[in-house]
């Protein structure tokens, strides 16, 4: 399944009764990280409907990918390319979340590795995704169409590989939480009565929530502190998926 189509069934299912739970949960936490965010770059990759938390003062620009029939905003940049191959220089770019896209990814590393050298030097990697050792992770395993139901079609990756993984690129693991420790049944009514069952999840079982936010940072040393733009050239909507030739980046 290529990563536009991933994207949007992922925004289609975040209107469900369960989407729309979990998105009220990642919301909270966004909004604690991004009014303390400081920087001229904030990349968004993966799935979300709402513009509004990346709108903010504190965050001159924000750069969305892998977004299809999105309107103009005077302080929102979208481009179309794949998150393997982001057409940005190399240390431009202030924090990057991703958001439930390394589960539907053949080669997640390469994301990551992707992420590491667009970053500025203590720059900010953001990670929502869904935790394998829960409920939602049972119904991943149980689960015999992978290529075509989301969200459980995905691979879910548990913290110990992402750790190893962001600590091998260069990253400082910040923080790491899991949240969401209801059952994951689309049902409206017992989804907002049982509220307290995240409360009792979070003391009893911390690390066994069905979704998590994973915050790491880029400890690497500039070697050019000056940059003129992020994008050397903008992508329209309607460009390919493959970064044109025009957008070289610098070589390592």
């Amino acid at each position: 399944m290529e990563s536009k189509d991933v994207i949007r069934r992922l925004n289609k299912w975040y209107l469900t009764p369960l989407g729309k739970s979990l998105y009220e949960i990642e919301s909270y936490y966004l909004n604690k990280l991004l009014p303390n965010f400081f920087g001229e770059y904030l990349l968004i990759e993966g799935a979300n409907n709402d513009f509004s938390f990346f709108t903010l003062d504190k965050i001159q620009n924000t750069i969305y990918l892998l977004n299809d029939g999105l309107e103009n905003h005077s302080r929102l940049i979208f481009v179309r390319a794949e998150p393997y191959e982001l057409p940005f220089y190399n240390d431009c770019i202030d924090g990057v979340l991703l958001s439930h896209l390394l589960e539907y990814s053949e080669n997640p590393y390469l994301i990551l590795e992707e992420a590491f050298h667009t970053l500025v030097p203590n720059g900010k990697l953001i990670i929502f995704g869904f935790n394998p050792f829960s409920f939602w992770g049972l119904i991943n395993r149980m689960n015999k169409t992978k290529n075509n139901f989301v969200p459980w079609g995905g691979r879910f990756m548990n913290f110990c590989r992402l750790r190893s993984w962001l600590l091998k690129l260069g990253f400082f693991i910040v923080g790491y939480e899991t949240f969401n420790f209801k059952l994951p049944l689309q049902n409206r009514y017992f989804l907002k009565c049982c509220g307290f069952i995240d409360k009792i999840g979070k003391i009893i079982f911390p690390y066994f929530g069905g979704c998590y936010i994973l915050i790491a940072e880029k400890k690497l040393l500039a070697l050019t502190p000056l940059r003129e733009k992020a994008i050397k050239k903008q992508v329209p909507l309607g460009a390919c998926a493959r970064p044109s030739a025009n957008l070289i980046k610098h070589e390592e």
